[in-house]
């Protein structure tokens, strides 16, 4: 018998407490903790504050409002350092529809996810808490939150997607909202999409320590306004780094996708072997500002992750014998070296002073990861032609 779409999964037909107090849980205090049943749902109803005790999960655990403006979590007395809720041992854990509030002195999440274990957070709010770390785990997803007056949240080790989506954050003045430590390793994806994040004088956003490893294109930033004025709200990090993919934020800069290379009084001949026969123009080229483009003499080498369209812009000076017929060319080559498109040739003749000038090529390409573009030259004879000035722009 099919099984029905409806069906519900095994977290719907877990056990459920709802909690208005200490008295409430299932599991009473043992050392100051409080243990939460693997495979069960906690509901919490109203003010719960745990009076300084601590939740820790022994397996699959779902922490659930029954509103994130009506249901509300805290623990005064809290022990500084000592963490709200902690998942050691690799065990997936969901919160939504609940607030979490007045973690200070103490943090509000330690996590090791075993290199695999889920977080997702829907509706969650974090209103004047140090957030804490997540170590080692599979993906953080963040939707539809606020981390409000909140700081100190740290990733570490590893972690597949961390995601921020539609999610209200800002961070007190002398601190910084989250950091990702040098020994991370995240494996797909950073991003945050649709959010606002306010950071004032003297507080920091988004730290990337230096050795984070991070796929390139992967930190994904879209349609994030930035505000409060910080100098820093993020740091480690710039739009034209391999890794950033910065598109329609506020307050910061956006990645341009582009490459850039010029030549000025080049005297390098570009040797024509026989009349019409185009050849790479010779000479040494310069790059200029370079993102997700590498740079060789007359090429630029795309090293996105994503399949992108550009337009390849390129205006060249040529000096050749008198009345030379000259012929220009853009060409795109994939990674094995295969000619895959050309643009139509553009033809000037040189003039009484053996010059053609302002020579100028277009073509829109679609290029894939290590595809290149060159400029190539013929001359209706076989007398060798000289690329004097040439600007390539691609973006």
């Amino acid at each position: 018998m099919p099984i029905s779409p409806y069906a519900p999964s095994s977290l719907d037909s877990a056990p459920n407490f709802a909690i208005r107090s200490i008295l409430d849980f299932p599991n009473q205090p043992i050392d100051g903790i409080i243990y939460l049943n693997a495979n069960t749902n906690y509901t919490f109803v109203g003010f719960v504050d745990l009076q300084g005790l601590r939740l820790v999960c022994k397996g699959v655990v779902g922490i659930i409002g029954l509103t994130s403006e009506t249901s509300f979590l805290t623990s005064s007395g809290l022990g500084a350092g000592l963490p709200l809720i902690s998942s050691t041992l690799g065990f997936d854990l969901t919160m939504r529809n609940i607030t979490v509030i007045n973690i200070t002195l103490g943090v509000v999440f330690d996590i090791n996810g075993a290199g695999a274990a889920q977080y997702n957070f829907t509706a969650l709010n974090l209103f004047s808490c140090n957030i804490g770390k997540f170590d080692n785990t599979g993906n953080i997803i963040f939707l539809n939150c606020a981390l409000i007056n909140s700081h100190g949240f740290i990733f570490d080790t590893a972690a597949s997607t961390i995601s921020f989506s539609q999610t209200n954050m800002s961070v007190p003045v002398g601190q910084t909202l989250m950091r990702l430590e040098a020994t991370l390793v995240v494996s797909r994806r950073f991003r945050i999409l649709n959010s606002p994040i306010s950071v004032p004088v003297g507080a920091v956003g988004i730290e990337f320590v230096a050795g984070v490893t991070i796929p390139t294109d992967m930190v994904v930033l879209t349609d994030v306004g930035f505000s409060g004025g910080s100098a820093n709200y993020i740091v480690g990090l710039v739009a034209n780094d391999l890794l950033s993919r910065w598109t329609e934020n506020r307050g910061i800069d956006n990645s341009a996708n582009s490459g850039y290379y010029s030549m000025d009084n080049n005297a390098t001949a570009t040797v024509i072997p026989a009349p019409n026969t185009f050849v790479k123009l010779a000479g040494t080229t310069t790059a200029g500002v370079l993102q997700r483009f590498t740079h060789s003499d007359n090429r630029l080498t795309y090293t996105g992750v994503l399949v992108r369209t550009f337009g390849v812009y390129a205006s060249i000076s040529v000096e050749a014998g008198n009345n030379q017929t000259i012929q220009t060319q853009i060409r795109r080559y994939d990674a094995a070296n295969v000619l895959q498109e050309v643009s139509a040739s553009t033809r000037s003749t040189t003039s009484g002073a053996n010059r053609a000038e302002n020579i100028t090529i277009f073509l829109p390409v679609t290029m894939h990861p290590n595809d290149y573009i060159e400029i190539w030259g013929a001359n209706g004879s076989n007398t060798n032609i000289t690329a004097t000035e040439l600007i390539v722009m691609v973006r």
